[in-house]
């Protein structure tokens, strides 16, 4: 193989791998242009904006507090420092 050749054939190399990203690219903007028109459509979702508080009845102003936030701010410090007992002091000494 010569080195003309050769040059004749990474140039077919990099046309086809540019060919195909470009087609990569186009069926990316299509799967996007797909996507995108599902999550707009009214048609499918109606009330993606969610239901109003005033419908369920609560006030926007008013925060709701569970039981499991009041217990978490009144929990102890995760890290507590637990000294290492001292080891090999003379009192610990075997008596083989």
């Amino acid at each position: 193989m010569t080195m003309e050749e050769a040059l004749a054939v990474i140039q077919k190399i990099a046309d086809a791998w540019n060919t195909f990203g470009q087609a990569m690219e186009n069926v990316a903007q299509a799967l996007q242009d797909m996507f995108r028109g599902l999550a707009e459509s009214d048609e499918l979702w109606p009330k993606r904006n969610g239901v109003p508080p005033k419908k369920y009845g609560t006030s926007l102003h008013r925060r709701v507090r569970s039981s499991l936030h009041r217990r978490v701010r009144s929990s102890p410090p995760r890290y507590q420092f637990v000294p290492v007992a001292p080891r090999n002091q003379p009192y610990q000494r075997r008596a083989f």
